[in-house]
């Protein structure tokens, strides 16, 4: 596996670099803020991972981005974030399943149903080939 580019400053200079790394950057604090503001996020059973999580993302993006590590940082976004995405949509299936469960038919409950799991499937197999293949074979060869 290739880095995308040389580890120099002008890395900041590319507006969709920049642009990418402030936004995970906003994400990952504001995600920060909800779970101390934010009395529903506290009361989670997995809240203090949640929470120690998001402050070593936010101090690994920032960190990467002012020490010009951005074209390591980059891919560790992306193969960080990549299966996520699965994630999101498979829990906005079962959330609304939860609703569909009281006001709608069995099929579109059902139909629901397996939706959010088909997706919670291409999550698992997302995030096993980019995290524990793809991830650690770039670690490996740049180590």
């Amino acid at each position: 596996l290739a880095l995308p580019f040389e580890e120099t400053e002008a890395h900041h200079r590319i507006p969709l670099v920049r642009f990418v790394f402030l936004t995970q950057y906003g994400f990952y604090f504001l995600e920060l803020a909800t779970l101390v503001f934010d009395r529903r996020s506290r009361s989670r059973s997995d809240a203090f991972v949640y929470a120690i999580h998001h402050v070593l993302t936010v101090f690994m993006i920032g960190t990467s981005y002012i020490y010009f590590g951005t074209h390591i940082g980059i891919l560790v976004l992306f193969f960080h974030d990549v299966a996520d995405i699965f994630l999101s949509i498979a829990k906005c299936f079962v959330y609304t399943e939860d609703h569909a469960r009281k006001n709608y038919s069995r099929f579109t409950f059902k139909s629901l149903e397996i939706l959010g799991a088909s997706f919670f499937v291409l999550f698992l197999i997302t995030f096993g080939i980019a995290r524990l293949v793809y991830f650690p074979a770039l670690i490996w060869s740049k180590a």
